[in-house]
Protein backbone atom coordinates (compact mmCIF):
# COMPACT_ATOMS: atom_id res chain seq x y z
CA UNK A 1 0.00 0.00 0.00
CA UNK A 2 3.02 2.43 0.94
CA UNK A 3 4.69 1.52 -2.20
CA UNK A 4 1.19 2.74 -4.25
CA UNK A 5 1.00 5.54 -2.14
CA UNK A 6 4.26 6.68 -3.70
CA UNK A 7 3.58 6.01 -6.86
CA UNK A 8 0.40 8.20 -7.14
CA UNK A 9 1.92 10.86 -5.46
CA UNK A 10 4.96 11.15 -8.11
CA UNK A 11 2.26 10.68 -10.68
CA UNK A 12 0.25 13.61 -9.32
CA UNK A 13 3.38 15.72 -8.83
CA UNK A 14 4.24 14.96 -12.35
CA UNK A 15 0.88 16.03 -13.39
CA UNK A 16 1.16 19.10 -12.09
CA UNK A 17 4.41 19.63 -13.33
CA UNK A 18 3.48 18.90 -17.13
CA UNK A 19 0.06 20.93 -16.79
CA UNK A 20 2.35 24.42 -15.18
CA UNK A 21 4.94 23.92 -18.08
CA UNK A 22 2.19 23.61 -20.45
CA UNK A 23 0.76 26.83 -19.48
CA UNK A 24 4.28 28.76 -18.83
CA UNK A 25 4.60 31.00 -21.96
CA UNK A 26 6.27 34.03 -22.08
CA UNK A 27 4.70 37.31 -21.84
CA UNK A 28 5.47 37.93 -25.29
CA UNK A 29 6.21 35.61 -27.95
CA UNK A 30 5.43 35.35 -31.92
CA UNK A 31 2.66 32.85 -33.49
CA UNK A 32 4.45 29.96 -34.97
CA UNK A 33 3.33 28.76 -38.30
CA UNK A 34 1.19 26.05 -36.80
CA UNK A 35 -0.38 28.12 -34.12
CA UNK A 36 -4.10 26.58 -33.97
CA UNK A 37 -3.58 24.63 -37.19
CA UNK A 38 -5.38 21.38 -35.99
CA UNK A 39 -8.48 23.92 -35.34
CA UNK A 40 -8.42 26.15 -38.10
CA UNK A 41 -8.34 23.13 -40.76
CA UNK A 42 -11.38 22.16 -39.01
CA UNK A 43 -13.49 24.99 -38.51
CA UNK A 44 -12.79 25.63 -42.68
CA UNK A 45 -15.50 23.21 -42.72
CA UNK A 46 -17.62 24.62 -39.90
CA UNK A 47 -20.30 26.90 -39.74
CA UNK A 48 -20.87 29.74 -42.43
CA UNK A 49 -17.53 28.32 -44.22
CA UNK A 50 -19.72 24.95 -44.67
CA UNK A 51 -21.63 26.58 -46.58
CA UNK A 52 -18.58 27.77 -49.11
CA UNK A 53 -17.26 23.96 -49.31
CA UNK A 54 -20.79 22.50 -50.23
CA UNK A 55 -21.06 25.82 -52.24
CA UNK A 56 -17.77 24.61 -54.15
CA UNK A 57 -19.36 21.46 -55.29
CA UNK A 58 -22.51 22.30 -55.52
CA UNK A 59 -21.31 25.37 -58.08
CA UNK A 60 -19.24 22.58 -59.80
CA UNK A 61 -22.59 20.18 -60.17
CA UNK A 62 -24.37 23.47 -61.76
CA UNK A 63 -21.62 24.42 -63.76
CA UNK A 64 -20.87 20.79 -65.38
CA UNK A 65 -24.62 19.91 -66.11
CA UNK A 66 -25.74 22.52 -67.36
CA UNK A 67 -23.13 22.76 -69.68
CA UNK A 68 -21.76 26.39 -68.69
CA UNK A 69 -18.39 24.55 -68.38
CA UNK A 70 -18.02 23.21 -71.77
CA UNK A 71 -19.45 26.52 -73.32
CA UNK A 72 -16.66 29.20 -71.40
CA UNK A 73 -14.03 26.47 -72.16
CA UNK A 74 -15.00 26.90 -76.03
CA UNK A 75 -15.22 30.55 -75.87
CA UNK A 76 -11.81 30.90 -74.22
CA UNK A 77 -10.41 28.38 -76.69
CA UNK A 78 -11.86 29.28 -80.44
CA UNK A 79 -13.68 33.30 -79.56
CA UNK A 80 -10.57 34.90 -77.35
CA UNK A 81 -7.91 36.54 -79.39
CA UNK A 82 -5.10 33.74 -78.69
CA UNK A 83 -2.53 36.56 -78.00
CA UNK A 84 -4.69 38.47 -75.54
CA UNK A 85 -5.28 35.25 -74.15
CA UNK A 86 -1.71 34.50 -73.29
CA UNK A 87 -0.98 37.88 -72.08
CA UNK A 88 -3.69 37.33 -69.08
CA UNK A 89 -2.99 33.80 -68.43
CA UNK A 90 0.84 33.95 -68.62
CA UNK A 91 1.80 35.90 -65.63
CA UNK A 92 -1.27 34.22 -63.67
CA UNK A 93 0.22 31.10 -63.90
CA UNK A 94 3.21 32.14 -63.08
CA UNK A 95 1.97 34.65 -60.25
CA UNK A 96 -0.17 32.32 -58.70
CA UNK A 97 2.43 29.56 -58.85
CA UNK A 98 5.30 32.14 -56.79
CA UNK A 99 3.40 34.72 -54.77
CA UNK A 100 2.31 32.27 -52.21
CA UNK A 101 5.85 31.37 -51.64
CA UNK A 102 7.30 34.67 -51.51
CA UNK A 103 4.82 36.65 -49.66
CA UNK A 104 4.88 34.75 -45.75
CA UNK A 105 8.81 34.74 -46.52
CA UNK A 106 9.42 38.60 -47.35
CA UNK A 107 6.81 39.30 -44.51
CA UNK A 108 8.73 36.81 -41.89
CA UNK A 109 12.55 37.91 -43.00
CA UNK A 110 11.52 41.81 -43.45
CA UNK A 111 10.41 41.18 -40.04
CA UNK A 112 12.13 42.70 -36.55
CA UNK A 113 12.60 40.62 -34.23
CA UNK A 114 9.84 41.74 -31.63
CA UNK A 115 7.34 43.17 -34.58
CA UNK A 116 4.98 40.07 -33.83
CA UNK A 117 2.24 41.78 -36.11
CA UNK A 118 4.37 41.56 -38.96
CA UNK A 119 5.42 37.83 -37.81
CA UNK A 120 2.32 36.86 -36.91
CA UNK A 121 1.33 37.86 -40.74
CA UNK A 122 3.76 35.93 -42.12
CA UNK A 123 3.10 32.77 -39.69
CA UNK A 124 -0.94 33.08 -41.09
CA UNK A 125 0.25 33.32 -44.50
CA UNK A 126 2.32 30.31 -44.42
CA UNK A 127 -0.44 28.02 -42.74
CA UNK A 128 -3.07 29.25 -45.16
CA UNK A 129 -0.89 28.61 -47.81
CA UNK A 130 0.36 24.91 -46.46
CA UNK A 131 -3.31 24.14 -45.85
CA UNK A 132 -5.10 25.15 -48.93
CA UNK A 133 -2.24 23.28 -51.13
CA UNK A 134 -2.51 20.29 -48.96
CA UNK A 135 -6.21 20.19 -49.00
CA UNK A 136 -6.28 20.80 -52.80
CA UNK A 137 -3.60 18.43 -53.78
CA UNK A 138 -6.26 15.61 -51.71
CA UNK A 139 -9.17 16.59 -53.51
CA UNK A 140 -7.72 16.80 -57.17
CA UNK A 141 -6.25 13.19 -56.55
CA UNK A 142 -9.70 11.76 -55.02
CA UNK A 143 -11.38 13.59 -58.05
CA UNK A 144 -9.67 12.72 -60.84
CA UNK A 145 -11.23 15.27 -63.06
CA UNK A 146 -10.28 15.38 -66.64
CA UNK A 147 -8.43 19.04 -67.85
CA UNK A 148 -9.55 20.88 -70.52
CA UNK A 149 -7.94 19.60 -74.11
CA UNK A 150 -4.61 21.36 -75.40
CA UNK A 151 -4.17 19.91 -78.61
CA UNK A 152 -7.27 17.91 -80.35
CA UNK A 153 -10.27 19.83 -78.49
CA UNK A 154 -13.17 16.49 -80.06
CA UNK A 155 -16.37 17.11 -77.81
CA UNK A 156 -15.43 19.53 -75.16
CA UNK A 157 -18.80 18.35 -73.23
CA UNK A 158 -18.04 15.24 -73.07
CA UNK A 159 -14.90 15.71 -71.57
CA UNK A 160 -15.89 18.71 -69.08
CA UNK A 161 -18.15 15.53 -67.11
CA UNK A 162 -15.26 13.39 -66.73
CA UNK A 163 -14.48 12.78 -63.30
CA UNK A 164 -12.25 9.56 -62.68
CA UNK A 165 -12.66 9.32 -58.74
CA UNK A 166 -10.79 7.25 -57.11
CA UNK A 167 -6.90 8.07 -56.11
CA UNK A 168 -4.46 9.69 -58.27
CA UNK A 169 -6.27 8.62 -61.15
CA UNK A 170 -5.10 11.85 -62.55
CA UNK A 171 -2.49 13.12 -60.37
CA UNK A 172 -2.33 15.72 -58.83
CA UNK A 173 -1.11 18.86 -61.25
CA UNK A 174 -4.15 19.28 -63.20
CA UNK A 175 -8.46 18.38 -61.80
CA UNK A 176 -10.70 19.65 -59.27
CA UNK A 177 -10.25 22.02 -57.81
CA UNK A 178 -7.99 24.49 -59.15
CA UNK A 179 -4.95 24.93 -56.94
CA UNK A 180 -4.10 28.53 -58.25
CA UNK A 181 -7.26 29.49 -57.24
CA UNK A 182 -7.44 28.04 -54.11
CA UNK A 183 -3.95 28.89 -53.09
CA UNK A 184 -4.15 32.50 -53.84
CA UNK A 185 -7.44 33.18 -52.37
CA UNK A 186 -6.78 31.65 -48.97
CA UNK A 187 -3.46 33.64 -48.77
CA UNK A 188 -5.56 36.60 -49.55
CA UNK A 189 -8.50 35.92 -47.29
CA UNK A 190 -5.61 35.22 -44.74
CA UNK A 191 -4.84 39.12 -45.46
CA UNK A 192 -7.51 40.34 -45.85
CA UNK A 193 -8.88 39.05 -42.18
CA UNK A 194 -5.11 39.77 -40.28
CA UNK A 195 -5.58 43.08 -41.23
CA UNK A 196 -9.38 43.85 -41.38
CA UNK A 197 -8.29 47.40 -40.49
CA UNK A 198 -6.83 48.17 -43.94
CA UNK A 199 -9.49 48.53 -46.27
CA UNK A 200 -6.71 48.83 -49.48
CA UNK A 201 -5.02 45.40 -48.30
CA UNK A 202 -8.44 43.92 -49.13
CA UNK A 203 -8.62 45.59 -51.97
CA UNK A 204 -5.65 44.55 -53.49
CA UNK A 205 -5.89 41.41 -52.06
CA UNK A 206 -9.42 40.20 -53.38
CA UNK A 207 -8.66 41.82 -56.28
CA UNK A 208 -5.27 40.02 -57.05
CA UNK A 209 -7.20 36.60 -56.60
CA UNK A 210 -10.11 37.26 -58.55
CA UNK A 211 -7.58 38.12 -61.73
CA UNK A 212 -5.86 34.86 -60.76
CA UNK A 213 -9.23 32.86 -60.89
CA UNK A 214 -10.22 34.43 -64.11
CA UNK A 215 -6.98 33.70 -65.53
CA UNK A 216 -7.26 29.87 -64.78
CA UNK A 217 -10.04 29.56 -67.32
CA UNK A 218 -9.86 32.26 -69.36
CA UNK A 219 -6.30 32.70 -69.94
CA UNK A 220 -3.82 30.58 -72.03
CA UNK A 221 -6.58 29.99 -74.42
CA UNK A 222 -8.90 27.98 -71.71
CA UNK A 223 -5.72 25.73 -71.58
CA UNK A 224 -5.93 25.56 -67.91
CA UNK A 225 -8.97 24.76 -66.02
CA UNK A 226 -12.53 24.62 -66.57
CA UNK A 227 -14.33 27.40 -65.40
CA UNK A 228 -16.26 25.46 -61.91
CA UNK A 229 -12.89 24.34 -61.12
CA UNK A 230 -11.80 28.21 -60.78
CA UNK A 231 -14.86 29.15 -58.79
CA UNK A 232 -14.38 26.03 -56.49
CA UNK A 233 -10.92 26.90 -55.89
CA UNK A 234 -11.94 30.37 -54.81
CA UNK A 235 -14.78 29.66 -52.86
CA UNK A 236 -12.75 26.74 -50.75
CA UNK A 237 -9.71 28.86 -51.02
CA UNK A 238 -12.03 31.82 -48.82
CA UNK A 239 -13.35 28.99 -46.37
CA UNK A 240 -9.49 28.39 -45.50
CA UNK A 241 -8.20 32.02 -45.13
CA UNK A 242 -10.97 33.50 -43.59
CA UNK A 243 -10.40 30.90 -41.02
CA UNK A 244 -6.58 31.22 -40.34
CA UNK A 245 -6.72 34.97 -40.70
CA UNK A 246 -9.07 35.51 -37.88
CA UNK A 247 -7.21 33.33 -35.62
CA UNK A 248 -4.38 34.70 -35.78
CA UNK A 249 -5.86 38.00 -35.52
CA UNK A 250 -8.04 37.42 -32.54
CA UNK A 251 -4.48 36.48 -31.25
CA UNK A 252 -2.75 39.58 -32.43
CA UNK A 253 -5.19 41.66 -31.03
CA UNK A 254 -5.05 39.63 -27.82
CA UNK A 255 -1.15 40.05 -27.41
CA UNK A 256 -1.38 43.94 -28.21
CA UNK A 257 -4.43 44.54 -25.79
CA UNK A 258 -2.27 42.90 -22.32
CA UNK A 259 1.40 42.36 -23.73
CA UNK A 260 0.80 38.59 -23.64
CA UNK A 261 -0.79 36.18 -25.52
CA UNK A 262 -4.02 34.99 -25.65
CA UNK A 263 -4.17 32.20 -23.07
CA UNK A 264 -2.27 28.61 -22.99
CA UNK A 265 -1.72 27.43 -26.05
CA UNK A 266 -2.17 23.76 -25.01
CA UNK A 267 -2.92 22.34 -21.54
CA UNK A 268 -1.58 18.78 -20.78
CA UNK A 269 -3.18 17.04 -17.73
CA UNK A 270 -2.25 13.66 -15.89
CA UNK A 271 -4.75 11.64 -14.07
CA UNK A 272 -4.16 8.83 -11.53
CA UNK A 273 -6.53 5.85 -11.68
CA UNK A 274 -7.64 3.10 -9.52
CA UNK A 275 -9.15 0.45 -10.17
CA UNK A 276 -9.86 -3.01 -7.98
CA UNK A 277 -7.15 -4.86 -9.63
CA UNK A 278 -4.70 -2.42 -10.52
CA UNK A 279 -3.87 1.27 -11.55
CA UNK A 280 -3.37 3.62 -14.73
CA UNK A 281 -2.71 6.87 -15.90
CA UNK A 282 -5.05 8.75 -17.69
CA UNK A 283 -3.37 11.84 -20.76
CA UNK A 284 -6.11 14.53 -21.34
CA UNK A 285 -4.56 17.16 -23.81
CA UNK A 286 -6.59 20.53 -24.81
CA UNK A 287 -5.40 22.90 -27.91
CA UNK A 288 -6.26 26.15 -28.27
Amino acid sequence: MKNVLITLTAVMCLGIAVKASAQTVPEKQPPSLFYNIGPNILNSFMGWNALFMAGGVGATVCLVNTGADAKINDFAANDLNGTASNVYGVPAALLGAVVPVVIPSVLYCTADEDDYETIGAAAASGQSVIVAFTMNSLMKAVSGRVPPAREERGDTASRSRAFHVGFMNEGVFDGWPSGHSMVNMALASTLANYYPEKTWLQAASYGYALYIISAVFLGLEGNMHWFSDGVAGGLMGYAVGSTVGKSFYRRRIAGSSDGGTDGPVSEVSIIPLIFEDGAGVSFQCAFR
